[in-house]
């Protein structure tokens, strides 16, 4: 019966997880808006961002706008271009993380972990195993990965994105 696949969850361990898995998938949608602004400064560059230049990106794929920005590291920011790259490959990982969560749980395992079962194609499902401390470094990895972005493209010279004080 799937309901036994829940008996071993506690009510504070759903909890926890709960908050866990909530925060990860609201960094990760900050993530893309912020993704966003990120490619739309990298290709305005060396003009300003504007509403604008970012409506071109809006609704785009997280992979695509990490490719884009890539693609833009070596024309912008020639000396950065390659920490760029690897920031966002690091990024790329995380969000891959977030695909997991989102749509691979099946809330099995034995009260304090996450199972989930990852189907790629055809071949043999692969079992991952995620507990709340390791979700949690996923989000302040994650955090920092787009904070490392933004100052990258800042000291390599790129226009900043503005805010209400500009």
């Amino acid at each position: 019966m799937a309901s036994s696949q829940f008996t071993n969850f506690s009510p504070e361990y759903t909890h926890e997880l709960h908050a866990a898995i909530g925060r990860f998938l609201l960094v990760c949608a900050t993530g893309e808006q912020f993704l966003g602004f990120q490619l739309a400064r990298a290709t305005l560059h060396p003009n300003p961002m504007t509403v604008r230049g970012w409506m071109m990106f809006h609704g785009m794929e997280t992979k695509i706008k990490l490719e884009r920005i890539c693609m833009a590291a070596p024309l912008i920011a020639e000396t950065k271009s390659d920490e760029i790259i690897r920031t966002c490959d690091k990024i790329r990982n995380l969000y891959s993380r977030r695909n997991d969560i989102c749509h691979n749980t099946n809330l099995m395992g034995d009260g304090d972990k996450l199972t989930l079962t990852v189907f790629k194609g055809f071949k043999r499902p692969i079992v991952k195993i995620y507990t709340i401390p390791q979700i949690n470094l996923f989000c302040d990895h994650l955090i920092d990965r787009l904070r490392c972005i933004d100052s990258l493209l800042t000291d390599a010279g790129v226009t900043p994105i503005p805010t209400q004080a500009n």
